[in-house]
């Protein structure tokens, strides 16, 4: 069955909402192509920040424990592995795998990039700067979450529960990638842009209520260890909190103008 449009109406549907949701700030006058160029330096200069915010962020902290927190969930995470996949899996008869599976597509990584970019062309074209804001950051928290969520994958190596019995089964750089969960990262990473730009209760609730059901999901259709779930919940928070952050005094390249001699200065910042 095609399941196309039932899997991007969602995608559709809650972009049309955010002027609803969303601080809006209509006032502001732009020009389309000036905005555009705008933005896209302003992707390239934040991304190679926000993916060094990322990268650095356990040896920025002033305050171990949020990473000591999230190390201890992913390692008792990974002990329980096992004794969760016995203990659920007996449960889940074909159609509830089968609805887990129609319920993942629709919170598709590709579908949470379409609702990421669909807010960024309506608040563009319809000069909402909160809902274009909102979009562009997402955008490339999505992105960078990719990127990293492919490097740990393909590092790491991890059967999945569908194909081993053994949590800890490892192939590193091999064909399996299971660690950390796509799914769930996507949906982390795109709740926590959403609550961090909304400011809204009912913004949090809600997207963080979604990513985790996504969450939930894929360890009911046995395509993910809990831990993998644990640890894509933790990745795209972590990026997405890394890209929302302000841009002042960040880690990362910069690129600035100097006037003597003429030129562009290349700088790092940690």
């Amino acid at each position: 069955m095609d399941l196309t449009w039932r899997t991007l109406a969602p995608a559709v549907i809650l972009a049309l909402l955010p002027p609803l949701l969303l601080p809006i700030d209509a006032q502001a006058s732009f020009t389309l192509p000036g905005q555009l160029v705008s933005d896209g330096k302003d992707l390239l200069r934040s991304a190679p920040q926000g993916a060094a915010k990322t990268c650095t962020a356990p040896f920025r902290c002033k305050n171990a424990r949020p990473t000591m927190l999230a190390l201890a969930a992913i390692g008792t995470g990974a002990l329980l592995d096992e004794p969760i996949r016995r203990s659920l899996q007996p449960r889940i008869s074909p159609a509830q795998r089968r609805d887990a599976h129609r319920f993942a597509s629709v919170f598709h990584p590709k579908h949470d990039m379409a609702l990421a970019v669909g807010l960024y062309g309506l608040g563009l074209l319809s000069g909402f700067p909160s809902m274009r804001r909102t979009g562009l950051r997402g955008s490339e928290a999505l992105l960078l979450n990719e990127a990293f969520t492919i490097v740990l994958k393909k590092a790491t190596g991890r059967t999945r529960p569908s194909t081993s019995s053994d949590a800890f089964e490892f192939h590193p750089f091999g064909k399996p990638t299971s660690f950390p969960s796509g799914h769930t990262s996507s949906a982390f990473a795109l709740a926590t842009v959403l609550s961090r730009t909304a400011g809204r209760k009912a913004v949090t609730w809600a997207s963080y209520g979604a990513a985790t059901a996504v969450g939930f999901e894929r360890v009911v259709e046995n395509v993910h260890w809990s831990s993998d779930v644990i640890a894509g919940a933790i990745l795209g928070t972590g990026v997405a909190w890394a890209v929302t952050e302000p841009q002042v005094d960040a880690a990362g390249f910069h690129l600035a103008s100097r006037a003597d001699p003429p030129g562009i200065a290349l700088s790092w910042r940690f």
